[in-house]
């Protein structure tokens, strides 16, 4: 019999994402292997560990820009 699935906030993992955090590090605040944790992202998104992490750093980058940008206005 499987093992059920282990709940994972999508949310607090792409905070943790933008903070600048590894699958490494990030895949103990879900209490499981790191290789679970990105198999379980391409099950969720269908891409790669390595690509989502990329994505959601870019869109950290983007929101401090425009930050940034609001502030000097």
């Amino acid at each position: 019999m499987a093992r059920p699935e282990k709940e994972i906030s999508w949310e607090l993992v792409d905070n943790l994402l933008m903070a600048g955090c590894h699958g490494t590090e990030i895949a103990p605040h879900f209490d499981m292997h790191f290789k679970t944790f990105y198999d379980r992202v391409q099950k969720q998104y269908g891409v790669n560990f390595t690509d989502y992490a990329q994505e959601k750093r870019q869109n950290k980058r983007g929101l401090m820009t425009n930050s940034t940008e609001n502030d000097s206005t």
